[in-house]
């Protein structure tokens, strides 16, 4: 029912035949976008433009609660603004003038680019997402996602990042044996990576790996008895779902010195 709602909703809001906010981008596309979306919320993309964190909610948003999802794109593309629970985006008249991104590798689809770059300039303080692209205006931290679930009205937040800046892999273990039992019992959990994991046969790993990329959790998975067994995890990003790794063998150890920590709630 919830579905249908959103769907009748998006109708609603083709149908109309008043200019949107955002100047360089279509009504029409921007229907068609959300509605593929409600359909199949593995289709978001961020594109080119850093934003993993706010896709990574946003998908969650569009799993559970298409309604809202669509409501926040298409009142973003109306007014400019739009609140999900308490979440108040805002962005700034700026970049309702600027065109979506171009990418021959990776499409930006004008719904995404509606609510991403939305999430990401109401969210910035300082550095203007839509000024020039750079890791303070279109990065993310995991406080962040915390903070937007929370607002979003997921229920339960609970993140973690092991207590330490370096955590040991008991630690990170025990983490994603938490994560696992969150998202069995019906949780969005989203995961801090190293992106050079997901396709591990076609790079080397770095000695010293911090988080550079976010994911979120696509299904459920086994862990595997030892640290040196392969793993494999379906997860979502670049607009896909996919399995990690997408490419080549990556052992439980290997994936422990590549996480980091996480965020999971209950939609």
């Amino acid at each position: 029912m919830t579905t249908e709602k959103a769907l009748a909703l998006v109708d609603e809001f083709e149908a109309k035949t008043t200019k949107g906010k955002f100047t360089k981008l279509s009504r029409a596309n921007v229907a068609q976008g959300v509605r593929e979306r409600i359909k199949d919320p593995f289709l978001i993309q961020q594109s080119v433009t850093g934003t993993c964190v706010p896709a990574s909610v946003v998908h969650g948003l569009a799993k559970n609660r298409p309604l809202d999802y669509a409501a926040a794109v298409t009142g973003l593309f109306d007014i400019g603004g739009w609140t999900i629970g308490k979440w108040v985006l805002k962005p700034d008249v700026a970049l309702f003038d600027m065109p979506c991104p171009v990418s021959a590798d990776f499409p930006f689809n004008e719904a995404d680019w509606v609510i991403l770059a939305s999430i990401r300039d109401s969210e910035n303080w300082f550095f203007d997402f839509h000024s020039e692209r750079d890791h303070f205006g279109d990065g993310s931290s995991m406080s962040e996602p915390k903070e937007w679930m929370k607002k979003a009205g997921f229920t339960d937040v609970q993140a973690d990042d092991g207590g330490v800046f370096y955590s040991t892999l008991t630690d990170k273990d025990r983490m994603i044996r938490k994560c696992l039992r969150l998202y069995n019992d019906g949780y969005h959990v989203i995961l801090a990576i190293n992106a050079s994991i997901i396709d591990s046969g076609l790079k080397p790993y770095p000695k010293v790996s911090g988080s550079n990329h976010v994911v979120a959790v696509a299904g459920t998975f086994e862990i595997p008895a030892d640290l040196d067994n392969k793993v494999t995890i379906p997860i979502f990003t670049w607009g896909k779902k996919m399995n990690l790794p997408r490419v080549g063998g990556l052992t439980y150890r290997q994936f422990l010195e590549h996480f980091t920590d996480y965020v999971a709630g209950k939609a």
